[in-house]
């Protein structure tokens, strides 16, 4: 590639300066979100040591993914746009399309393995301890961060700008939507099993433990259900661009618009890495339970908040002991 054609592809990211501080800024908050939620949720699967399910590592796993788009994604779009750079072969396009495939490979299939492991749960109660173990959710974690980095190291190979349209599409089927069609798969199998639980519950055909990890299965899976319809909907503009990339001619109006365009697109699709932890935390009783008792409790004014409670208690606990005494 000539350096005409270099210098095109790069000017045709430029942003206005208003645009670009508004960018930067909200890449900040971004990767801010997704740096401090995830390492939360990453904390919270440490500290559940000796009550950790694959679920959880699968979880992990997500965090993982989503942390990398924080700490690098969102700080490698920013200087994209500061330094008005696109396409082409500069290490931060290189670095931002490697980042693209990789991170978006390993959380779709993590998505994906989240999906099938709360559907091995409703579905075999009694055998889901068998059937996903800890040795294989750490060998099918392996696999999803093995395969991502080969997708991702793909693009290295690829120095034809008009031959990036084609890679993401190809990557966007294999990586994200045939794992959507097995996520698809795996909740309408869900919605059965519940619904066929429901029914039992109503009948009194559940033991209370049964009921209980039904109820608690059931929950999880629709948390886990809310990340994956938030990934869609944020996803589905990056995937509508590159479409529409490929078919429209290059060098057209239509054409710049979706390059100038695309660093927008690519900031709300990485905003669901900052959205996901924050949706664990909220729906899932666990992991508030353990960060309530394990993080927020060490710090200083909640220990402080903690005890003035405790003696609060204790002192109406003490002055009623009294009255009646």
């Amino acid at each position: 590639m000539n350096n005409t054609s270099d210098d095109y592809l790069n000017c045709r990211g430029n942003m206005s300066n208003a645009s670009m501080i508004l960018f930067v800024i909200l890449n900040f908050f971004s990767g801010l979100a997704a740096f401090s939620g995830n390492t939360l949720v990453l904390v919270a699967v440490y500290y559940l040591r000796g009550h950790r399910k694959p679920s959880h590592y699968f979880l992990a796993s997500l965090a993982v993914a989503d942390l990398s788009v924080g700490v690098i994604m969102n700080p490698v779009l920013a200087s994209k746009a500061v330094l008005s750079i696109w396409q082409g072969e500069h290490w931060l396009s290189k670095t931002a399309d490697f980042m693209w495939l990789q991170t978006t490979t390993a959380t779709a299939l993590s998505l994906c393995a989240v999906s099938y492991d709360r559907y091995a749960a409703i579905r075999g109660v009694f055998s889901y301890q068998s059937l996903l173990t800890r040795p294989r959710a750490i060998l099918i974690i392996l696999t999803i961060w093995l395969f991502s980095i080969l997708i991702g190291t793909s693009r290295l190979f690829v120095r034809n700008p008009n031959a990036h349209s084609v890679l993401w599409i190809s990557s966007t089927l294999l990586t994200v939507i045939i794992p959507l069609l097995l996520i698809a798969y795996c909740y309408t199998k869900i919605y059965t099993a519940a619904k066929i639980q429901r029914q039992k519950i109503a009948e009194n055909a559940l033991t209370r433990k049964q009921t209980r990890n039904s109820l608690k299965n059931k929950k999880a899976a629709y948390t886990v259900g809310i990340v994956i319809g938030v990934f869609v909907v944020l996803w589905i503009p990056s995937f509508a661009a590159s479409v529409a990339e490929m078919i429209v001619p290059h060098g057209s109006d239509m054409r710049l618009r979706i390059d100038h365009a695309w660093f927008w697109i690519a900031l709300l699709a990485y905003s669901s890495s900052g959205a996901n932890p924050w949706i664990y935390s909220i729906r899932m009783r666990e992991f508030r339970s353990v960060l309530r008792r394990k993080v927020l409790a060490r710090h200083p004014l909640s220990r402080y908040h903690v005890t003035g409670n405790a003696m609060a208690r204790n002192g109406s606990t003490r002055s009623e002991f009294e009255s009646t005494g």
